[in-house]
């Protein structure tokens, strides 16, 4: 099987902290400020809208309902998604592949 047959990571000695984990946290950290940006540019929308058709402007519930269903349709389908490839990538490689083995002669 391919999954870390040996026990051990195979970048446990070899990389800083900071490089086994930078791509997932910048991921992470898009996802905030994605996620930031769409409430802040949601609420006016939102509240107009509401205005618009007569219903109550308060945030709690009905925003926040609407936001989070809005946020997994538009941001979290992508941000998340590819966090999620980036992450099982990093668990499930072929360890003893050509590919791995190719890595290591550059």
């Amino acid at each position: 099987m391919a999954f870390f047959p040996s026990g051990s990571h195979r970048w446990a000695s070899h990389q800083s902290w900071w490089v086994r984990h930078s791509l997932s946290l910048v991921l992470v950290a898009i996802l905030v400020v994605q996620t930031l940006a769409f409430h802040l540019s949601e609420v006016p929308d939102w509240v107009a809208d509401q205005q618009v058709h007569g219903g109550s402007t308060a945030l709690w519930p009905a925003y926040w309902l609407h936001f989070s269903a809005e946020w997994f349709v538009s941001v979290l389908a992508d941000t998340y998604g590819a966090l999620l490839l980036v992450l099982l990538t990093k668990w499930f490689y072929e360890q003893g592949s050509q590919e791995s083995n190719d890595a290591g002669d550059d």
